[in-house]
């Protein structure tokens, strides 16, 4: 499991807790807390046992239920006293340096039963650099007819003239160029503007140093930079969905920013009424300026991006693969790079070195089919498709899947299609959750995660109609050999 995957988890339970005891309360009770998770439990370690006995008595319906929404209803939550030589060693009756750990999940309400194991908790991550590094420029990024819109409001809002548009919204599938168009915006309005405050981020960093900020009582200073901005780019904001304080706070920022004669953009994978679990204060801001959608680009913008990622990488292709490449690639910007890149690696370890800089041919090209097992064939696959394949695979019914079951097999079968259907097609985390009739996009996400950390690891497993065990890597080679007849 992934140390980001963890933070994501991390972030969304503490969101779900603040939400459900109210700020105050939180910061008087879990303020000194640290939660830590490793995708089938949770554990809560507290500075001492008055704390633990003190959450124990009035917090745990509130614990089980932050964990049962984000990791499912089996989960366990623990309790653990992390006592250390700055506690009170008179309270909390345990030495300097011990820790102790208490089940959550099984005590009875107003008492923490002790268990055998000692744990070390797993501190959070101190917050990453607010802006980070702007990689994408808008002099590289490829007009066609799919983002003309979307590029042309970008450059207006860019000039900064007063009088020009102040709130923009782009949203479309994964891999379509909105990262791009944000961070380029940053960069050239910072270039034509120099003395303005500008700021990209994404929600996730937004909720994690909002989160932060409410734990530490530092709520002024989170805000203050904030309120100093002429630009704020935030990207990814489907984030925001199903954490309520964090969208009221975000939407305090808007209404901030708009008062004050700022420009805010925003990205996403879906229109701001198709986010789940949005208030409807925040979609009527977010609706209130334009919104533009980007698409997958056509044939020709395929083959210009072609052209326009293999320069950078110092790629030679002869002419006429090109529209070969472009009509058997997908729709999205980033598998094109992907397949680039293939190709690049697979010219220096096929072609002698005397020939490294000839022209890529069709040759090498048909050896691209075959050496990437992530491209996908020429026609599109839809969710239903990969669907009905996963369950025939798998032996379970398609209704199972998409009902509320939670038997091992079409558990597995629910997160191979979540999974598939991130790697095969240009859906968004929400639009895979309502096509498979989930109640928020984030089990997707916990899914998909999931997936991706067994395949790592290799591990088997049992489909009814094998005769023996096989690996996940396996199972998902023979699915895609289905999926694409």
């Amino acid at each position: 499991m992934t140390t980001a995957f963890v933070e994501d988890i991390r972030a969304r339970l503490t969101e779900r807790l603040i939400e459900s005891v109210g700020p105050r309360k939180y910061k008087m009770w879990f303020g000194e807390t640290t939660l830590d998770c490793d995708g089938q439990s949770v554990q809560l370690h507290t500075p001492n046992r008055f704390v633990a006995d003190w959450i124990g008595r009035h917090f745990t319906t509130n614990l089980r239920q932050a964990a049962a929404e984000e990791l499912g209803i089996d989960t366990q939550v623990r309790v653990t006293i992390d006592a250390s030589p700055a506690s009170d060693d008179l309270q909390t009756g345990t030495k300097p340096g011990q820790s102790e750990s208490f089940s959550g999940a099984s005590a009875a309400p107003g008492s923490a039963a002790q268990v055998a194991q000692v744990q070390q908790p797993v501190r959070p991550a101190a917050p990453q650099p607010s802006a980070g590094v702007l990689r994408y420029d808008l002099n590289d990024y490829i007009v066609g007819p799919n983002n003309q819109l979307a590029y042309s409001s970008v450059c207006r809002l860019a000039e900064g003239a007063e009088h020009t548009l102040r709130t923009l919204f782009v949203h479309g599938g994964c891999g379509l160029g909105k990262t791009h168009l944000l961070q380029g915006l940053c960069r050239r309005y910072t270039a034509m503007h120099p003395a303005k405050a500008v700021r990209y981020t994404t929600a996730e960093q937004f909720t994690n140093e909002y989160i932060q900020a409410v734990r530490n009582n530092s709520l002024t200073r989170f805000r203050a930079p904030l309120r100093r901005l002429d630009l704020l780019a935030i990207d990814d904001v489907h984030f925001m969905a199903n954490k309520p304080s964090t969208q009221a706070e975000f939407l305090h920022t808007f209404e901030h920013i708009d008062l004050h004669g700022a420009k805010l953009v925003m990205a996403s994978d879906s229109h701001p009424k198709l986010i789940e679990q949005f208030s409807d204060a925040l979609v009527s801001r977010m609706v209130g300026g334009m919104v533009v959608r980007v698409d997958a680009p056509d044939a020709s913008t395929r083959r210009k991006i072609i052209v326009s990622l293999a320069q950078r990488q110092n790629l030679t292709l002869h002419e006429s693969v090109i529209p070969v490449l472009a009509d058997r690639s997908g729709g999205s910007v980033r598998e094109i790079e992907g397949m680039l890149t293939t190709l690049k690696a697979l010219a220096a370890m096929e072609r002698p070195a005397d020939l490294l800089d000839a022209p890529i041919g069709h040759a090498l090209v048909e050896r691209l089919w075959g050496a990437s097992g992530k491209m996908r064939p020429a026609r599109p696959i839809r969710l239903p498709r990969i669907l009905a394949v996963v369950c025939e695979q798998v032996g379970v019914e398609e209704r199972d899947v998409l009902a509320a079951g939670r038997h091992k097999q079409v558990v597995l079968a629910r997160s191979l299609v979540a999974y598939l259907a991130r790697q095969w097609t240009t859906m968004s985390f929400p639009d895979i959750a309502r096509q498979m009739h989930r109640p928020n996009h984030s089990t997707i996400v916990t899914a998909v995660h999931r997936i991706e950390a067994q395949i790592k690891a290799d591990e088997p497993v049992t489909i009814p109609s094998d005769d023996q065990p096989t690996t996940l890597g396996r199972l998902i080679e023979r699915i895609k050999h289905r999926v694409g007849e």
